[in-house]
């Protein structure tokens, strides 16, 4: 829907068009890990959630808690990024990433990582930004009601609480700033 003024949304959430995408897939050895032009996925399944998915709401929470715009490579280090959101975490991994770091890597490398953990540590001292508390509205609102929202209800629910949820969006349901909230916080596939 256009209104006056505004620009055109992306049709169906998409950032890239479906055919430059499939082609990237097809042509990489590892599909599995090329985005399909679609943004974060980090959708959870209606609960009561059993241990994986538990600790994969977790996992995500802990990303968007220490790196809320996905611009730190540090925050494929799960454990890692556990460690510092305050989540359980496997120190044996830690360690194993530290000796690897330490003893294998190029001086460089080892900068730009602990450099991007530093970034992570710092910004778990900082208020919550808004994609990780969009997150943390739409993990309450499953286990409150026990399906999965549309964008506009979730709007609704973030809207209704905003002393929990302060995102600071003062625009109604289906504005682009939320659908730009939604996409940032991993929840782009959810309905419109």
């Amino acid at each position: 829907m256009k209104k006056r003024g505004q620009p055109a949304r992306p049709r169906f959430n998409v950032r890239v068009s479906p055919e430059d995408a499939l082609t990237e897939r097809e042509e990489s050895p590892f599909p599995d890990l090329v985005s399909d032009g679609r943004g974060l996925d980090f959708m959870l399944p209606p609960p009561p959630w059993d241990d994986a998915s538990r600790h994969e709401m977790e996992t995500n929470l802990a990303v968007l808690r220490v790196d809320p715009k996905a611009s730190n490579y540090g925050r494929f280090e799960t454990d890692i990024v556990r460690a510092i959101a305050g989540y359980d975490f496997e120190p044996f991994d830690i360690g194993k990433f530290f000796s690897e770091l330490l003893s294998r890597w190029d001086a460089e490398t080892s900068t730009r990582h602990f450099n991007d953990i530093l970034r992570m540590r710092k910004q778990a001292d900082e208020p919550p930004h808004r994609n990780f508390l969009a997150y943390q509205a739409y993990v309450d609102f499953l286990t409150e009601y026990g399906f999965q929202p549309t964008m506009p209800r979730l709007t609704e629910y973030i809207i209704s609480k905003p002393a929990a949820y302060p995102v600071g969006i003062s625009k109604p349901a289906g504005h682009k700033e939320w659908w730009a909230l939604f996409f940032e916080s991993g929840l782009v596939r959810l309905a419109e």
